[in-house]
């Protein structure tokens, strides 16, 4: 399946800002409105407060963002797609994919505990209202469980391409339910979330452990 794509300036305004001068003027606009986001809350997001943050003229700000659902999109999806990268740069910094697995899941936790959470809050907001910002959540969605398949494919080589998908959906709820739990994210609760984590991917599709577990929990017992 082809991966869906978010990219910054995607929607309708990718052609503008191309210019060295625009990309500055457009990455600082999404800068301030996420800030704004972060430390203020979504309804203090106006475009014409923006404009006077940001030192420009209203309508300079609405060549780049017609409007604050189009800036929100904009925001939303360049968090979105910094999730992706985290679980990108677990791969490449670890040929282990176990280590890779237990950083992905240590990088997203700090991220949705911090910052990150703030932005995703307005997106959960924004899906109650209107339906573009419930589509752009499912096509966030699935770009996040199809780059998080190729990991647990690669702890769990044997599982099956539709138990891959339900295990990161699994995997996905229960690192995003520990964050909406936990306001600290205490180390101790991260690695209790990477154990779970790798018990689910360990569970074959009719609930049976796979053999390496079971070898483990045999060595476990020996040496108490």
């Amino acid at each position: 399946m082809k991966l869906l794509q978010i990219r910054h300036g995607e929607g309708q305004t990718s052609g503008r800002g191309r210019t060295p001068k625009g990309s500055n003027t457009r990455e600082r606009i999404l800068h301030i409105a996420r800030q704004i986001i972060v430390e203020e809350g979504f309804d203090s997001l106006a475009l014409r407060d923006l404009a006077k943050r940001c030192d420009i003229q209203l309508g300079n700000l609405q060549y780049y963002f017609a409007t604050r659902d189009d800036l929100a999109m904009q925001v939303i999806e360049a968090e979105a797609l910094d999730d992706l990268g985290a679980i990108t740069d677990a791969r490449e910094r670890h040929t282990d994919p176990e280590a890779a697995f237990a950083e992905m899941i240590r990088a997203l936790n700090a991220r949705w505990h911090g910052e990150s959470a703030m932005v995703f809050a307005a997106l959960n907001y924004l899906c109650l209202h209107k339906p573009v910002f419930m589509a752009l959540r499912e096509r966030i969605y699935a770009n996040f469980y199809q780059a998080l398949e190729s990991l647990i494919s690669a702890l769990a080589p044997e599982l099956p391409r539709t138990v891959l998908r339900k295990r990161a959906t699994l995997v996905t709820a229960l690192i995003d339910g520990a964050a909406l739990q936990s306001k600290s994210g205490s180390r101790e609760l991260v690695e209790t979330v990477i154990q779970t984590a790798n018990a689910l991917i360990s569970t074959d599709s009719v609930g049976k452990t796979r053999q390496r577990s079971k070898r483990k929990l045999r060595i476990h017992r020996v040496t108490q």
